[in-house]
């Protein structure tokens, strides 16, 4: 049934295929990226292998690309869920080149305003002060980055944090 319903959708995965490769190549234009999507047919609860890739995927850099253009995509597509938002935290942008984070930004900012979604993102000042070279103009920065800041944190004390106190998680 699976390998049937693969092939009766497969106009549909194609799009889906081409949506995540052109978000991928607004980041990363010259490396090669793509989705498979593949009957699992193992004795499990997975019933489909799904492999989003960029080629040289090696690096922390481009694998939180992935995962964002990934996230987009599963957003973008609402197919099976009513969620109008999409939250990163700064982690996902810790090993990424600042040239791409900025790209990371822009493409955010484009998908989630064509399509009435909020994107949502801890961003530590560092990674913000290193990318306002990649945009096109101030306004550029000013309007994507600046304009939608909600809230700082600090961490000078704990009513500057996010819930007012301190919270210990362990990793």
């Amino acid at each position: 049934l699976t390998n049937d319903y693969l092939v009766s959708h497969a106009k549909e995965i194609d799009d889906i295929k081409v949506q995540l490769v052109k978000y991928i190549k607004q980041i990363y234009p010259e490396k090669g990226c793509g989705l498979e999507i593949e009957n699992n047919t193992g004795i499990n609860k997975t019933r489909f292998d799904i492999n989003a890739y960029i080629h040289s995927d090696s690096s922390d850099g481009i694998n939180e690309v992935l995962i964002l253009c990934y996230d987009l995509l599963i957003l973008s597509l609402q197919s099976n869920h009513i969620i109008d938002f999409l939250y990163h935290d700064s982690r996902l942008y810790s090993d990424v080149d600042p040239r791409q984070r900025a790209s990371m930004f822009k493409l955010a900012n484009e998908i989630s305003n064509n399509l009435d979604k909020q994107y949502i993102a801890s961003v530590n000042e560092d990674q913000l002060e290193t990318i306002k070279q990649y945009f096109d103009s101030d306004d550029e920065y000013k309007s994507i980055i600046e304009d939608n800041v909600v809230l700082v944190l600090k961490d000078d004390s704990p009513e500057s944090k996010l819930l007012g106190i301190d919270v210990e998680l362990k990793y």
